[in-house]
């Protein structure tokens, strides 16, 4: 049977697109933000003092990393959770971080001590904006255009910070006074690619971690006896289901809430969600929080079971990036809005199908 292409979003890789905020998804950003500049650090002091000289960064620069992967985290996670538009969450997330790194930046100077987090400028402040917003806005279309996901990652860290390379070199140079090199420059390259590998690496494998840590729950969950059921024969039991519908000739069971339909998957029965339209992104995201990244249901029409084809999911996923008018009353491209219909027979609800 034909299946439907998986889509992918950077605020699902955030772990803010659900109903729920998938935390692990959100430490696993912060973490890799802050292990790739941690990273640069040691390679730079390697490179200028070796083995033998190597000093550790000033407390300063431990400091001011940490809080700049907090605040950048923080700032994502609330501007992906509030706005559907990836351009338009990236310039406010890049926004409200170079606000808040200026609050601490101030907040620190009128504390003194032994912290230092460098000169306030208003150009340094413009360049921290841009790469921030070049940055983000790099892993929203590189996650959404790239496979496999840890490619994605890799070349959306890279991108906008390499696009961004020689015009701060040159503010920096003017700035602080000192001559541009092209050694200097193939080297600063150097540590961007470096740091978008450990930055792709690190978000990459954490949040494969806690998605098999995830999906063995959900499947123990499913399967672990009741009180009622613990002397029956071991095995993965179905979760209740009223109703069945037929689908492509074969009578499957039906379940009107995401964690019945998802204890049916985990115990590895196919399975059927009925769902309005305008619902299928949230419930496709959270479905792979659930199943993983491998599971690719299928969406078919609740009036005349006709299956969608790739395109028409492809639009309800993503609207702001395929527009098309194939989401009903939203010809435009908008987040599909609750009049979003089938096109061949008017219905707005549809089965969201699982074939085991």
């Amino acid at each position: 049977m034909a299946r439907t292409t998986e889509t992918r979003s950077f605020a699902a890789v955030l772990g803010v697109r659900s109903k729920e905020i998938h935390w692990g998804s959100l430490f696993s950003f912060f973490a890799a933000l802050l292990l790739s500049d941690v990273a640069v650090y040691f390679i730079q002091g390697l490179i200028h003092g070796g083995v033998r000289h190597f000093d550790l960064p000033p407390l300063g620069l431990w400091v001011q990393a940490v809080v700049a992967a907090v605040l950048l985290a923080a700032c994502a996670g609330v501007a992906f959770r509030l706005l559907q538009n990836g351009v338009a969450a990236s310039a406010v997330a890049a926004l409200g971080y170079v606000v808040l790194m200026f609050a601490v930046r101030l907040l620190v100077d009128r504390l003194g001590g032994h912290l230092n987090f460098g000169q306030i400028q208003p150009v340094l402040l413009g360049f921290s904006l841009a790469w921030n917003f070049l940055f983000l806005g790099g892993l929203v279309f590189f996650v959404r255009v790239a496979q496999p996901l840890w490619a994605g990652l890799a070349l959306g860290a890279a991108a906008g910070p390499l696009l961004l390379q020689l015009p701060r070199s040159f503010a920096h140079s003017r700035l602080f006074d000192y001559p541009l090199s092209v050694q200097g420059e193939l080297m600063s390259a150097g540590f961007t690619l470096v740091s978008a590998a450990v930055f792709a690496g690190v978000l990459w494998g954490l949040r494969d971690l806690a998605g098999v840590v995830a999906d063995e729950a959900a499947a123990k969950a499913a399967t672990a006896p009741t009180p009622s059921t613990a002397r029956a024969p071991a095995a993965a039991p179905l979760p209740p289901s009223d109703t069945t519908v037929e689908i492509e000739r074969a009578r499957l069971p039906l379940f009107h809430t995401i964690n019945e339909f998802v204890a049916a998957v985990a115990a590895r029965r196919s399975a059927v969600l009925r769902i309005r339209l305008a619902d299928y992104a949230e419930t496709h995201q959270e479905f792979v929080g659930f199943a993983g990244a491998s599971a690719t249901p299928r969406l078919f029409c609740a009036g005349c079971k006709k299956p969608f084809p790739g395109s028409f999911t492809l639009r309800l996923a993503a609207p702001e990036v395929f527009s098309s008018d194939a989401v009903g009353d939203n010809p435009h491209g908008e987040q599909p809005a609750r009049s979003v219909r089938c096109p061949g027979c008017g219905n707005g609800e549809a089965f969201f199908v699982f074939d085991a």
